[in-house]
């Protein structure tokens, strides 16, 4: 038998079955030699048995069989040739010959299955050690996204893909990046989930999913309009196929991976859904690592917030009780004098009133803020309410060379509210409006019903906020950065409790000011309608 270089497919196994094969027939069918070739990618034949009487000779092919594989491919050919002399041995009989075609092509697809396995085992090898290698680098501080970069960089090369996105959802959405690579659809198109949960089942079971233009595999239970939606996308972009394997962990799914094919490459085979499940759950359990640190951090920043937040509220209370416990205690001491006037005494009392009042209005402000849920409403019109706290305050204004000036409708602007705390609210405003507002001002506050709600604003001259502060002014413990505005004595509890009560009435509260241009609060709650709801 004359010996042709092997393919790169034709392993021993092959060669001896096929040399088997060729010397049966030969034997039995009577004639002289059997040839067997098989075919390379171009279809060239190349000699891979010989068998036969006068296998040693180059006799005239007679008989020609060709081995095609399932899909009607040119694998190879069996030849029967006579012997010089040309006549054929007669205990051949009318055995057919087909059998042995059929045995010979059979033989050369086996070998073609295994070498093809074996080859997408090493692909899938090399794909995995290629995501570890790049994974990797996150243990080094890299950047996630890079990271990811890479990864999807591989996948795209090494699975001969047109698109692929790493598509994260949930709460996950926010917190990692937004890897694709190629043309991917919007989530409109192809969403992470439908409403049978499919991304949740194949992550449970730990099956990826494939879809074609002809065939789909592990979507039984999709939504119709989903596979529809997202066949449509694969016409439209001239893709042929597209496969989908959980992001996730044993106990987390973070989103699929999405990864496309166009039309003319090769058929996903099961070695390489495989090797996509795989890279799925390796990627899944970085990020899900990514999270956890992310959520450890944020855990810190937030214990060190409240640190300092402690440290804040222990610092102003302090030197808000300070002075008043202060007062108080000279105050107590004057008490001492075994014969005080009785204007002393009255002015000495009134003094430990004030500090008094003081210390339960800090404390007063401390337990709203730790206050939970709504207020308890009740009926209540606004107007005599804000009424009353503008005379109530007008006093303080007068001192200051300032004017208060109210407009109310003379109808009632009913809420459902709690009158303390609204009332509470209505004075930090007109306060604030009179502590850093200059003499000879006006501070305008300003009732009305616009719609459904009840608008309260409270307008002055003063010294302004500047625009960052105004995004924090209504924190705990915060006060403007103005010179000015520090200059003046305050908790920096006055806002934070008009935004607590605020939001137990379910309102809303806006400011708009400029720096030396004066402020303006406006807060709208809800009316009160005839039958008593809100």
């Amino acid at each position: 038998m004359n010996e042709a270089a092997p393919l790169p497919w034709q392993d021993d196994l092959l060669v001896a079955q096929l040399r088997l094969i060729a010397h049966s027939a030969a034997d039995v069918t009577g004639y002289g030699v059997a040839e067997i070739r098989v075919a390379d990618e171009d279809g060239q034949l190349h000699l891979a048995a010989r068998e036969g009487a006068h296998a040693d000779r180059t006799p005239e092919t007679v008989e020609h069989y060709p081995l095609n594989d399932r899909d009607g491919r040119l694998i190879g050919t069996l030849d029967f040739a006579l012997p010089p002399e040309g006549a054929r041995s007669g205990k051949g009989g009318q055995v057919p010959i087909h059998r042995y075609a059929t045995q010979a092509g059979d033989a050369i697809l086996l070998a073609l299955d295994r070498h093809r396995a074996a080859e997408e085992a090493r692909h899938a090898q090399t794909v995995r050690d290629l995501v570890r290698s790049a994974m990797s680098d996150l243990t080094d501080g890299a950047d996630l996204e890079a990271a990811l970069g890479r990864v999807a960089d591989v996948m795209m090369a090494h699975f001969q893909l047109a698109g692929l996105w790493f598509m994260i959802s949930g709460d996950a959405e926010a917190r990692l990046p937004d890897v694709r690579r190629g043309h991917v659809p919007d989530r409109t198109v192809v969403p992470v989930d439908d409403k049978g949960g499919l991304a949740t089942r194949l992550w449970r079971q730990q099956e990826v999913a494939l879809l074609t233009l002809d065939q789909q595999l592990h979507l039984e239970e999709a939504d119709e309009r989903i596979i529809a939606a997202a066949r449509e996308f694969l016409v439209q972009a001239g893709y042929a196929s597209q496969a989908s394997a959980p992001l996730c962990t044993e106990t987390m799914f973070i989103g699929p991976i999405r990864a496309w094919r166009a039309i003319g490459a090769p058929r996903w085979s099961e070695i390489e859904l495989d090797t996509l499940g795989e890279i799925g759950r390796e990627v899944g359990q970085v990020l899900a690592a990514a999270l956890a640190d992310q959520r450890d951090q944020e855990l810190i920043a937030d214990l060190r917030a409240l640190n300092a937040y402690k440290s804040d509220m222990v610092s102003t209370v302090s030197h808000e009780l300070k002075n008043p416990l202060a007062a108080l205690l000279t105050n107590l001491e004057m008490l001492d004098d075994p014969q005080p006037s009785g204007a002393d005494r009255r002015q000495v009392l009134g003094a430990i009133a004030r500090s008094t009042q003081r210390m339960t209005r800090i404390i007063d402000d401390l337990l709203l803020l730790g206050s939970e849920g709504e207020a308890e409403h009740g009926p209540l019109d606004l107007v005599p309410l804000v009424r009353e706290v503008c005379e109530a305050a007008g006093d303080a204004a007068a001192l200051r060379g300032q004017q208060i000036v109210l407009r109310a409708p003379a109808r009632p602007v009913m809420v459902s509210g709690d009158a303390t705390e609204l009332d509470r609210l209505t004075m930090n405003l007109v306060s604030n409006a009179i502590k850093y507002s200059p003499s000879g001002t006006r501070i305008r506050v300003t009732l009305q019903r616009d719609g459904s709600d009840a608008v309260l604003s409270v307008v002055d001259q003063g010294i302004g906020i500047a625009p960052p502060d105004q995004q924090r002014i209504f924190g705990e413990f915060v006060r403007s950065t103005d010179p000015d505005a520090l200059a003046a004595p305050g908790t920096g509890l006055g806002l934070a409790i008009v935004q607590r009560i605020v939001e137990r009435h379910q309102g809303s509260i806006e400011v708009e000011s400029e720096p030396g241009e004066g402020s303006t609060f406006r807060v709208r709650i809800a009316v009160r309608d005839d039958d008593g709801g809100r």
